[in-house]
């Protein structure tokens, strides 16, 4: 949020910073560096950075406003009535002839295919 305060501090130049000689001397350490800045650099770098920054996170945030619109609202759309659960029950019913609860995947693969016939959403999503 203080990124101003930032790109002023980059952008301080000589004789107002320490420079690397004049570290390296004072120090007495041959890798220390200074604190010099580019005055030009830094207002090009930050500039550049927060006017791409903010356009890309904006894009990114209405993209996934506009994904989740569109997810709640196909969920909205799918409803199961108490005919297509009806349906179901009775093809499961007609596959399932010893009453267990449980059926082979052959009988499955037939149960989405004759619940596809009757248009009942269960059978159409599996095919689709």
């Amino acid at each position: 949020e203080n990124w101003e305060t930032v790109m002023r501090d980059c952008a301080i130049e000589y004789p107002y910073c320490t420079t690397t000689e004049e570290a390296q001397r004072v120090l007495g350490d041959p890798t220390a560096i200074g604190d010099c800045g580019s005055t030009v650099g830094s207002y090009i770098f930050f500039d550049l950075f927060f006017l791409l920054g903010t356009h890309i996170l904006v894009n990114l945030f209405v993209a996934v406003l506009l994904e989740n619109f569109f997810n709640f609202q196909m969920q909205d759309s799918f409803v199961l009535s108490e005919d297509h659960l009806v349906s179901y029950q009775k093809r499961w019913a007609e596959l399932d002839t010893n009453d267990k609860g449980v059926m082979s995947v052959m009988k499955f693969r037939e149960l989405i295919e004759r619940l596809y016939r009757d248009r009942n959403p269960l059978g159409m999503t599996a095919l689709a």
